[in-house]
């Protein structure tokens, strides 16, 4: 008789332990969840690609790209940090800053593709083929120019992606109403209208 309920007891105490574990990893997944909400895989993905490319011309540039890019990767690890510690688990909000937050990424990830796309069909021999002739100050030196100018405005552009995120981070840290509309914040506004005139801007481009 002691020995069945010694069984029982380990019957139940193992049945207790298993829905332990499972409410516990359910809140792990909930948790993951919530942190999967910012796209912070397309950002290291293009990460990679800006670290493989090393074009012979471009060296500054690709030196600065390569630096927003880390750049960005910390402050999406910052923003996702700082997002669930204020908003704990109001996923609504958390959801209402990820869409921006996200729209900024896929702006900034853009550039970096549209730049590294210029960097893949740039005429290297045609462009040193100028200056051994010595024809860097005709007209057939504006396409390469065309180029580095191009190159230069995304850089300028990820930027002020950058200059947003770090605003967007400061006023979070500043927030002391957790039933603020998130929509409300000056530098999520800002950040919305970037990305609403870059989309416009390559439409009519």
């Amino acid at each position: 008789m002691g020995l069945w309920m010694g069984i029982g007891l380990v019957i139940i105490f193992v049945g207790i332990g298993f829905v332990w574990f499972k409410k516990h990893q359910q809140n792990e997944q909930q948790k993951q969840q919530s942190i999967s909400l910012i796209n912070t895989e397309a950002i290291e993905q293009i990460t990679k690609k800006v670290k493989k490319t090393n074009p012979k011309s471009f060296k500054k540039q690709m030196r600065e790209l390569e630096n927003q890019c880390d750049r960005m990767n910390a402050k999406m690890n910052q923003l996702d940090q700082a997002i669930n510690d204020y908003f704990g688990d109001s996923c609504i909000s958390i959801a209402k800053f990820a869409n921006s937050i996200n729209g900024g990424i896929g702006v900034f990830k853009q550039n970096v593709d549209r730049i590294l796309s210029r960097i893949q069909i740039f005429d290297q021999d045609g462009y040193e083929h100028l200056f051994k002739t010595h024809q860097e100050y005709g007209e057939a030196i504006e396409p390469y120019q065309a180029s580095f100018e191009a190159v230069d405005e995304d850089l300028k552009v990820n930027q002020e992606i950058l200059t947003r995120f770090d605003k967007l981070l400061m006023e979070i840290h500043k927030l002391s109403d957790p039933k603020l509309d998130v929509l409300e914040l000056e530098a999520i506004q800002e950040l919305n209208t970037l990305i609403d005139q870059t989309k416009l801007y390559r439409t009519q481009s």
